[in-house]
């Protein structure tokens, strides 16, 4: 599942590209889902940063315990 999170955020990355300055949001809903979801959120967003793609993230749950284990 952590390949769908590096699909989803390539499109991102994509449309953060086209936009500018303005960048573009991914919102990922369910996130607590994926294992190991924070360390693929977390080298992609590194990756970003070095590479000034404007990429931000929204990263939703329904299981707060769950989201915290991944942080």
């Amino acid at each position: 599942m952590r390949i769908q999170i590096a699909q989803q955020w390539e499109a991102a990355q994509q449309l953060a590209r086209k936009a500018g300055r303005a960048g573009a949001v991914l919102v990922l809903d369910e996130v607590q889902k994926i294992s190991r979801w924070s360390e693929a959120v977390k080298r992609l967003w590194d990756e970003d940063t070095r590479k000034r793609v404007s990429v931000k993230a929204v990263l939703l749950g329904s299981a707060p315990l769950l989201i915290r284990r991944g942080v």
